[in-house]
């Protein structure tokens, strides 16, 4: 990956020439050439699917992982060490006249991972269908989490059916989470613990037969969940918190014109968002054409994002527009 980190010019104050043959050339911007995709993995998994009778069924397994992800020097025309340090007021930074690889970007790293997982679904009185799930999932030197999961959906008539769904989610910190270093813009956190969601869905479903209709609110609460907090200077760094809860509702609706076309939309409004989210929108949408004719298949996606906001380098709040993005 290639970044521009400064503006020209930005640095001609605060560095010094490693060459007198660069002398000349301090007004260039801060660039970083670095590779963060060396890591390898091994994975084993093993999954049953277990028919117990006409009415339930068992799925259970296991996943085991090993992760090495090695250290991660970036090259750089001005020294990205120098440069984080320049934040706490440390100077001059060295500027080298070309790319060079000086500086670590990523410390090394390894980790085991442990899955196991079970999922028992069951009919009762063939409108009503139940499914109970557990997960356990064991990282190396970052803990251990139990992970349930419960689903309920009936069927009110032929053409209507409600669900409510809860699950408990459970994610490690990635490894440029935990142990990116000289950054000027981003800081890794050795110390970050796993960030864990609650998260309830209740959904209103209308079949027909060629006309597909839902409407769901669901609500997301977070425990450490890992964030950018901003630490000062420009900087930001990898944190714990506590957000509130996200709220909203979600309304999808799908189409079989003919045997060729297919018409889907999706829209999406959340009501209530952390405050330290606020880099999401409130309003999603889509809409999806899709054409079918013998082996071929095309279709055409258009994605809605509403207004957000964000944060500059000089730590102020702008509001971005609304935007399409078409697939």
């Amino acid at each position: 990956m290639d970044f521009q980190i400064t503006a020209p010019g930005a640095l001609v104050g605060v560095s010094q020439p490693t060459d007198d043959a660069f002398s000349q050339a301090t007004d260039e911007a801060s660039f970083l050439a670095t590779d963060l995709f060396g890591s390898n993995e091994l994975r084993f998994q093993w999954h049953n699917d277990w028919y117990i009778g006409q009415l339930n069924n068992l799925q259970f397994g296991v996943e085991l992982r090993h992760i090495n992800s090695p250290e991660s020097v970036g090259k750089n025309n001005f020294d990205l060490g120098d440069l984080a340090n320049f934040v706490n007021g440390n100077d001059p930074i060295r500027y080298y006249g070309e790319l060079r690889a000086t500086t670590v970007v990523q410390s090394e790293s390894s980790r085991d991972i442990a899955g196991l997982y079970a999922q028992y679904q069951h009919v009762f009185f063939d409108t009503t269908y139940l499914t109970l799930g557990l997960r356990y999932d064991g990282f190396s030197n970052i803990g251990s989490q139990l992970s349930p999961r419960f689903g309920l959906v009936h069927e009110l008539s032929n053409n209507h059916s409600l669900k409510f769904l809860y699950g408990e989610a459970y994610r490690a910190p990635a490894e440029n989470e935990l142990f990116l270093l000289n950054n000027p813009v981003l800081l890794g956190n050795p110390d970050l613990d796993p960030e864990t969601v609650q998260s309830w869905d209740f959904i209103w479903v209308g079949q027909w037969s060629d006309t597909g209709v839902s409407l769901g609110y669901f609500e997301s609460r977070f425990q450490d969940a890992i964030v950018q907090a901003d630490i000062g200077g420009g900087s930001l760094k990898q944190e714990n918190m506590d957000q509130h809860p996200s709220k909203g509702i979600e309304f999808e609706i799908s189409h079989q014109l003919n045997e060729q076309w297919f018409l889907r939309s999706i829209y999406t409004y959340i009501s209530e968002k952390a405050g330290i989210s606020f880099r999401e929108a409130d309003q999603f949408g889509s809409l999806m054409v899709n054409y079918q004719h013998d082996r071929w298949n095309v279709n055409v996606i258009a994605v809605s994002h509403g207004e957000r906001e964000m944060n500059t380098v000089d730590g102020e709040v702008v509001t971005l527009s609304n935007y399409w993005q078409v697939f």
